[in-house]
Formats: structure tokens, sequence, C-alpha cells
């Protein structure tokens, strides 16, 4: 796992990819959302209907060889607790420096109000374990 590193991660309403020159325009960087009315899974959770991308970009360190990974991204509560996740596979081709990761999230399960936490793991293939790399927080305020 010394050949990648994480440059950034951030949550945004959506994004766009200029054909020609592959520049990516974010919209809307969300760092907090505001909930008037939710729908509740039972007592406890609430599930919030939000459509948010949460792009992240990896460089590599040695672009000669081509390598597989996993990112996987777990949504903390503010209480620690783990509320879900997923895993996405990309590969990053032999020559390519860069490489843009980009999830789209149709919904969240909260608990409450409070500091909510994307952590941001990575695996190369074969190996077994996550590597933590960063975390995005995410604020929820009930009005």
């Amino acid at each position: 796992m010394n050949n990648v590193e994480h440059l950034w991660s951030l949550l945004c309403v959506s994004t766009s990819i200029d054909n020609q020159s592959n520049n990516i325009s974010l919209y809307n960087i969300v760092e907090e959302v505001s909930v008037k009315k939710a729908k509740y899974i039972d007592s406890k959770e609430i599930l919030l209907p939000v459509n948010l991308n949460f792009v992240s970009l990896w460089k590599k360190l040695d672009d000669s060889v081509q390598e597989n990974f996993e990112q996987k991204i777990i949504l903390e509560s503010p209480s620690g607790e783990e509320l879900g996740g997923s895993t996405h596979s990309f590969s990053f081709k032999e020559n390519l420096k860069r490489m843009r990761v980009i999830v789209k999230i149709d919904g969240l399960k909260l608990v409450g109000g409070g500091e909510y936490l994307f952590k941001i793991g990575l695996r190369g293939e074969g190996e077994k374990d996550f590597k933590e790399f960063a975390i995005v927080p995410l604020g929820i305020k009930f009005e």
C-alpha cells in the first residue's frame, strides 16, 4: 500500500467531467445538512432521502505498474456506531498517476443530530485489511 496516496475526499450534490480536458467540476459541496422532516426506520434510526456524491482523488506514486484497489467508505454516527458502508473497486492502469472515485449516495441512515464521519479505507489486491486514509465529517442538524 506504499504506492498510493490519498489526496482528498469530499461530499457534493453533483459532479461534471469535461470530455475534452477531463477536469471535474464539483457542485454544492456539502459540510452540513439541515433536516426538517425525516422518515423513521424504527424508534432509533432515521432514513434521510438525500442524493450526494462522495468524491475521492487518489495518486499512484509509481505509475509504471497497473494496480487494483478497493475503496471502503464507512458512515459512523456521532457516538462512534457504524451505520453502514460500501466498497468500490477501481484499477490504476499503467502510466496513470491520478484516479477519481465517485460514489453515489441515495440516502443516509441517521440516529439524530451531530457530527457524522465518513471513514475512507483502501486495500490493494490480495490484501486482507483496509488501511484508513481519511475522514470526512458531515454535520446533521434537526430543525
